[in-house]
C-alpha cells in the first residue's frame, strides 16, 4: 500500500509505502447428519474443522440458508455466536426446514463476518415404521393389554 500526501498545489514526492497482509479464514469438513426423522422437519449437531488459523477469528455464525426464490438465512442458536475451540453448535429438533437447502458457517472476526462462507447441502431424512397393529387381549374394560407389531423402516439414518 502507497500513500501520497498533496495539497491542493502539491504532492510529497515520497511517499509512505507499508505491507498489506490479507487473512483468510474459513472452516472446512462441513458435517450435518439430521438426527429429526419427521419430515420437513430438522435437527441435530452442525460440526465443522476450524481454519488452519484462527488468529483473527473470533466466532463462527451458523445459518440455514434457501437459495430460491431468494436468498434468505435464518441464524441457527440463540445468539448466533459460537466461540473458537468450539467447533459445533446443534440445531434444535422439530426444526422446519421450511425451504431451507443449505447451512452455511462464517468465520467471525472483530470487524466483520466472512463474505464467502463454508457450505454444505441438507439432506433432511425422514424415517417411519409402517403396518402398525395391537390386538387387545385383555378383556376388562379400561384396560389394555398385548402385542405391538410394525415392519421396520425401509431406510435407516445411520
Amino acid at each position: 500500500l502507497t500513500l501520497f500526501a498533496s495539497s491542493a498545489s502539491f504532492e510529497l514526492d515520497i511517499p509512505f509505502a507499508t505491507t498489506v497482509s490479507d487473512a483468510s479464514a474459513s472452516v472446512s469438513s462441513l458435517r450435518f447428519v439430521d438426527d429429526d426423522l419427521d419430515a420437513l422437519e430438522l435437527g441435530g449437531e452442525i460440526s465443522w474443522s476450524p481454519p488452519a488459523s484462527v488468529t483473527q477469528v473470533q466466532s463462527y455464525a451458523t445459518y440455514l440458508v434457501a437459495l430460491t426464490p431468494i436468498y434468505t438465512r435464518s441464524i441457527v442458536g440463540a445468539s448466533n455466536t459460537t466461540f473458537v475451540g468450539t467447533n459445533s453448535i446443534l440445531l434444535n429438533a422439530d426444526t422446519p426446514a421450511g425451504s431451507f437447502t443449505d447451512i452455511r458457517v462464517y468465520t467471525v472476526s472483530s470487524m466483520f463476518e466472512q463474505a464467502a462462507p463454508a457450505g454444505m447441502g441438507i439432506v433432511d431424512h425422514a424415517v417411519s415404521v409402517s403396518h402398525v397393529g395391537f390386538y387387545d387381549k385383555d378383556l376388562d374394560d379400561n384396560e389394555i393389554g398385548g402385542t405391538v407389531t410394525w415392519h421396520p423402516p425401509l431406510t435407516s439414518t445411520t
